[in-house]
């Protein structure tokens, strides 16, 4: 995943990551929700998650593709699933699941976890640049789709902006965090960093290590807060995720 669709798919995995505890609903909570991906300022794609969570466990599916113009010239996207137990006031993947198209390779994968600890058991996570990172020394972190379903569902106010977390894609570590927030007209924006830590080009880690991230979050009829957007300040230029359902 490598230039701005590498950006564009980051944003998508690491931007509505809430931590590392994430409190279970009670009873079950179906999700369905739609993004529009932008670069520079213009759609490129859309981002749909459909998900199941209950008292014991959860799945869910995310899909990215490109649109329009944009995909006369690059077919690109991907189709990513997981599952896994809920407890403990918390998601624990049991599986993960990638089918990734950059429109110039394509890729696979998949995780199992064991006690906390990843497991590549099928498929591929490699860029033909840099050696993937062995799985079994990132335990403690969660695959993205978890995290990213955890994370889109109304949340009360005090568990804004707190992120401070580590992610492991199969291949790469990464760290996101929030370090300031700002209030405004009823619009809560967490304002942080997505940070590469292990596993990229030397390159990106000399000229693209540190990424500026905000999130947008709104309240909604519940009372509670609701993520509309969020967006990342690239070297190629701005990012962005806008919720439409």
């Amino acid at each position: 995943m490598r230039s701005r669709f590498g950006l564009v798919l980051s944003l998508i995995l690491s931007a509505w990551w809430p931590g590392p505890a994430v409190p279970a609903m009670a009873g079950e909570q179906a999700l369905s929700a739609r993004f529009d991906v932008t670069a520079l300022g213009f759609k490129v794609g859309e981002l749909t998650i459909d998900g199941r969570l209950d008292k014991a466990d959860y799945e869910v599916t995310a899909r990215f593709g490109t649109t329009g113009l944009v995909r006369l010239f690059r077919d690109m996207g991907f189709v990513m699933r997981a599952r896994g137990r809920s407890e403990g006031g918390r998601l624990w993947p049991d599986e993960y699941v990638e089918q990734v198209n950059t429109g110039s390779r394509v890729s696979n994968a998949r995780l199992v976890y064991d006690a906390g600890v990843p497991r590549l058991v099928g498929g591929t996570v490699e860029d033909g640049e840099v050696e993937p990172l062995d799985p079994t020394t990132q335990g403690g972190t969660i695959d993205p789709l978890s995290a990213l379903f955890a994370v889109l569902r109304d949340r009360p106010d005090r568990e804004l902006c707190t992120t401070d977390v580590n992610i492991f894609d199969g291949g790469r570590r990464t760290r996101v965090i929030m370090t300031g927030r700002v209030e405004q007209r009823g619009t809560v924006t967490c304002v942080g960093q997505f940070r590469r830590v292990d596993g990229y080009p030397v390159r990106d880690m000399k000229k693209r290590r540190v990424v500026p991230l905000t999130i947008s979050y709104e309240k909604g009829e519940n009372g509670l807060m609701r993520a509309t957007g969020a967006s990342l300040r690239t070297t190629y230029g701005p990012v962005g995720l806008t919720r439409r359902e």
